[in-house]
């Protein structure tokens, strides 16, 4: 079991790019594998610990090992983490009711997971977030920025877009219509929150569904920007989503996001920092990475 994460990958990397991109990778996955033990003895020590109170649950968390927290995720070949970490094993997609009774769950965390999901899928988690949250419970929320990618969209800032996707091959060139080999920002742009769409190369699929960037450049100057940005998310298909989960299909920004968590059940909804809470368990590392392209919102639970 305590190579199934390493092994996984190794299998992808060789069947992606052949042998000697495997032998290559292979002290990395032993080390990777070194680290995921001790986690899982992290891991254990805590669920014998479990208690009632306090219940905090991270939703979408993946490896996540932390004193007093329980996981909700999709244990899948797709990620190389252990099924172990899960403790609840949900495929938010299903829009199924969680094995979390009511009323249950001091604080809620989620961070970069909704971007992943369909809207109806978003607004069913954030339902059952309500639903499980005790009343004086709380959740914060990180999901990428799309008002900090827009912004370094119209000032054609690819530094910032390489950064947000540092693990990605970088952008190529194109011979656009003024005959000059340029980078092209509108595959940047969909890069953040409708990944299908910029190419096969950068989604994995085995289909090419690569946007038109000219109409991407026309539809963002003569649309609204919440029309614009959904006009792109709707295009993603629940098949490109099954064949790469890990890849963007949603996008946020404040107002957006404010208006799901009233709809949800939520108030006192805000902006927080990172590391910034009025609640001291988020004022933590834990609780605010990537904070270059993140939006961080908290709120509480309507009594």
């Amino acid at each position: 079991m305590l190579l199934m994460g390493p092994y996984k990958q190794a299998i992808r990397k060789y069947k992606e790019d052949g042998a000697q991109a495997l032998l290559g990778s292979s002290l990395q996955y032993l080390g990777r594998s070194i680290e995921t033990d001790s986690l899982l003895q992290q891991k254990q020590s805590i669920i014998d610990s479990y208690a009632d109170s306090p219940f905090y649950l991270n939703v979408g968390g993946g490896q996540f090992v932390r004193e007093h927290w329980r996981v909700l995720d999709f244990y899948s070949d797709w990620y190389d983490y252990e099924e172990e970490f899960i403790d609840y094993n949900v495929n938010l997609e299903n829009l199924s009711q969680w094995p979390i009774e009511n009323h249950t769950v001091d604080l809620v965390y989620t961070a970069h997971t909704l971007e992943h999901l369909s809207d109806a899928a978003v607004r069913h988690t954030l339902r059952e977030c309500a639903r499980v949250l005790k009343p004086e419970g709380a959740i914060r929320i990180s999901v990428p920025d799309i008002d900090l990618a827009l912004r370094h969209y119209e000032r054609e800032n690819a530094w910032w877009f390489t950064e947000f996707r540092p693990n990605s091959p970088p952008a190529k060139l194109y011979t656009t219509r003024h005959g000059q080999d340029e980078y092209v920002m509108e595959e940047y742009l969909l890069s953040v929150f409708a990944t299908h769409l910029t190419n096969a190369r950068q989604s994995g699929t085995t289909d090419n569904h690569c946007a038109d960037f000219e109409q991407v450049e026309s539809d963002y100057d003569s649309l609204s920007r919440p029309a614009f940005l959904q006009r792109y998310s709707d295009q993603i298909r629940d098949e490109w989503q099954m064949e790469n989960p890990g890849l963007h299909r949603n996008w946020f920004d404040y107002q957006r996001l404010e208006g799901l968590l009233t709809e949800a059940g939520f108030e006192n909804i805000h902006k927080e920092c990172s590391q910034q809470s009025n609640y001291i368990e988020f004022c933590n590392s834990e609780f605010g990475k990537r904070p270059y392209l993140s939006l961080h919102v908290e709120a509480d639970c309507r009594e």
